[in-house]
C-alpha cells in the first residue's frame, strides 16, 4: 500500500538500520482494540490483545470531536500494554475508494499518473488529500495497462489522527482503511472467489467492503448495528444487555413464552441487514467500474463484527441474499495448526478482525 505509509514515515522516521513491527490498532466510535502478533516455529501467533472503551461522542462518523478525551483513552492503552508502534485504522466514512486505469508507466510514475485523474473521481482537490494505492492488474500482452485501486482521505482527517497518536505516545507506522484490513484478515490468499462482500456487523454501525482479487474495491458504512436489536430485546423481554447478548448467541436461553416475540425481533433486524447487503450487491453488478468494465458478480458474503454472532444469521442471510454466507476466520493467515490455537475465543475474534488484519500488516510478513 503506497501513500499513507510515506506520510507517517515523514513525520516519524525510524532508524535506517532496522525494521519495526507494529501492533494492529482498530479505532471505532465506541472502542479501541489492539492485536499484537509474534513469530514462532509455527508461524505468526497471537501474542497479546486488549480493548479500551471510548466515551460516546468522542468520535462521530469517523471524525474526532473531542481530541483530548481520545488522547486520554489512547494514552491509557499505551501505558497499560506498553505499546509504541502501531498500524492503525482510519474511518471509511471519510474515505473514497476508486479504481484508476493507467498506461504502462514505470512504477515510480504511477503516483503522478494517479494524481492527474484523481480530481475527476473524488470531490476534493489533489492538494487536500492523502492517498494510497495497490496495483490490481499489471500490464500484459492482451491488456497493456495498469489497474490500480486507490484509497483517498482528506489530509485534515489524517492529520487529526496523527496528532492524537503523537500526544498519546504512539507512533503510527501506517494508516489503513478498515475494509483493507478486513480483506487481509478474512480473505485467504489464493482461495478468493471473483468478488467477495465483507460485512462487519458492529454494535453501532455496519461496514461493507467489496473485495476483488484480495483487494478492497469499494467501501460503505451503514448506520445500523447490533445495539438496536439489543435495545429491543432488553425492552420487550425485560432483560439486561448481557442477557440479551447471550440470547442472540443461544436461542435456547429465551423463555418459551417469549420465543415468538424474540424470533420476530431477530428476523426484523436481519431483514434490515439483508436489505443493505442486497442494495450493495445490486449496485456492484449494475454499475460498470471507473474503467468502463462490467464487474464480476459477488460470489459470497463473509461476516465479522461483534454483532454477527446471532445464532441463525448465516441461514437467514443466505436465503435473503442468494449467495453463500459464512462467518469469517480472522486467523486464516495467522495460526494454522492445533498447537497455535489463539487464546482469544472464536466469538470475540470476530470483533477483533480489523485489528488482526492491521497486525498482519504490522508484522511485515504480508
Amino acid at each position: 500500500m503506497q501513500g499513507f505509509t510515506q506520510t507517517i514515515l515523514r513525520a516519524f522516521p525510524p532508524p535506517h538500520y532496522f525494521t519495526i513491527c507494529g501492533a494492529g490498532l482498530d479505532l471505532s466510535d465506541e472502542s479501541i482494540k489492539f492485536v499484537e502478533l509474534a513469530d514462532s516455529s509455527h508461524g505468526l501467533i497471537l501474542a497479546r490483545y486488549g480493548e479500551e472503551r471510548i466515551p460516546a461522542g468522542v468520535i462521530v462518523g469517523g471524525q474526532i470531536q473531542r481530541p483530548r478525551e481520545l488522547t486520554q483513552s489512547l494514552a491509557r492503552m499505551q501505558k497499560k500494554y506498553e505499546l509504541t508502534h502501531v498500524v492503525a485504522s482510519l474511518p471509511e466514512e471519510q474515505a473514497y475508494v476508486v479504481k484508476v486505469r493507467l498506461p504502462p508507466l514505470r512504477r515510480r510514475e504511477l503516483r503522478g499518473g494517479i494524481e492527474l485523474q484523481l480530481e475527476e473521481l473524488v470531490p476534493l482537490k489533489i492538494g487536500e488529500v492523502d492517498f494510497a494505492y495497490e496495483v490490481v492488474r499489471e500490464p500484459s500482452v492482451r491488456e497493456a495497462h495498469f489497474d490500480v485501486s486507490v484509497s483517498v482521505l482528506p489530509k485534515k482527517s489524517v492529520a487529526s489522527y496523527l496528532e492524537v497518536f503523537a500526544e498519546a505516545g504512539l507512533t503510527p507506522l501506517a494508516f489503513e482503511i478498515e475494509g483493507q484490513a478486513l480483506a487481509r484478515a478474512l480473505v485467504p490468499l489464493g482461495l478468493t472467489p471473483q468478488s467477495t462482500l465483507l460485512v462487519d456487523f458492529g454494535k453501532a454501525r455496519t461496514g461493507i467492503a467489496l473485495v476483488e482479487q484480495g483487494i478492497m474495491q469499494f467501501g460503505a458504512t451503514v448506520d445500523y448495528g447490533g445495539s438496536s436489536l439489543n435495545k429491543e430485546i432488553m425492552q420487550d423481554l425485560e432483560v439486561g444487555e448481557v442477557e440479551a447478548e447471550s440470547m442472540k448467541r443461544d436461542f435456547s436461553l429465551v423463555p418459551a413464552e417469549k420465543e415468538k416475540e424474540f424470533s420476530s425481533l431477530v428476523n426484523s433486524s436481519l431483514a434490515i441487514l439483508s436489505d443493505e447487503i442486497n442494495k450493495y450487491k445490486i449496485f456492484w453488478s449494475d454499475h460498470r467500474d471507473e474503467s468502463g468494465e462490467v464487474r464480476a458478480p459477488i460470489d459470497q458474503v463473509i461476516l465479522c463484527g461483534g454483532s454477527s454472532n446471532i445464532a441463525n444469521i448465516v441461514s437467514v442471510l443466505e436465503r435473503a441474499v442468494g449467495v453463500p454466507v459464512r462467518h469469517g476466520d480472522p486467523w486464516v493467515r495467522v495460526a494454522g495448526t492445533k498447537e497455535t490455537v489463539p487464546s482469544l475465543p472464536a466469538h470475540e475474534s470476530l470483533r477483533y478482525a480489523t485489528a488482526i488484519g492491521l497486525a498482519l500488516r504490522g508484522s511485515n510478513s504480508v
